[in-house]
């Protein structure tokens, strides 16, 4: 007697478990239990605990993934040879950039203020992406300098020759200022440092 109410159990735990996907044979009460029926639904349950273990396993791998792969920090590599108006558009100056420093784009003064190691230095000042805040609808500021214009700070997308217009630059001692847009300097670089 104790038995079947062991079994009876056992049966009533295995469909609790299996409620969300059946197993292969059901039982009712009253009814005959075969072994090779029950074996059955036992190997039904252990294919799904290992599915369900090789999903565990999936995710703490994908998890541990995740965790080891640092976020690159781009650092000031330094400026490019050539020189480029501001009116040149971002895609020319990261071109340039590229061109001189593999894998590299304009660096923002964000980049160029974080970087931890400064490469040889350089003499020439070097146009340089601003982290812009607006102030009011005809003034922005970069969020490192604390410059500010209404005549803009980024020569209108980059994309502006007018000699009012202004984008930010740095120097070779790394001081942010603007410069005109119809003057071609350098083009500062951040890329990963080797």
């Amino acid at each position: 007697m104790i038995k079947l109410l062991y079994i009876a159990s056992l049966i009533i735990c295995v469909n609790s478990y299996a409620a969300g996907d059946a197993v292969t044979h059901s039982f009712s009460a009253g009814g005959s239990i075969v072994a090779t029926e029950m074996n059955a639904n036992f190997q039904d349950l252990a294919n799904r605990n290992d599915a369900t273990q090789t999903q565990v396993t999936q995710n703490a791998t994908a998890i541990s993934n995740l965790q080891s792969n640092e976020v690159a920090v781009l650092q000031y590599l330094g400026n490019t040879p050539t020189t480029l108006d501001g009116g040149q558009g971002i895609r020319a100056m990261n071109e340039l950039c590229q061109a001189s420093f593999s894998g590299s784009r304009m660096c923002t003064t964000e980049e160029y203020a974080n970087t931890i190691t400064f490469p040889a230095a350089e003499l020439d000042d070097a146009w340089i992406r601003p982290v812009i805040v607006g102030l009011d609808a005809s003034s922005a500021m970069d969020t490192i300098s604390g410059q500010s214009s209404s005549y803009g700070l980024a020569c209108a997308g980059w994309s502006s020759l007018m000699p009012s217009a202004k984008g930010m630059v740095v120097s070779g001692s790394g001081e942010m200022t603007t410069n005109s847009c119809a003057s071609p300097v350098k083009v500062s670089c951040c890329g990963v440092a080797p």
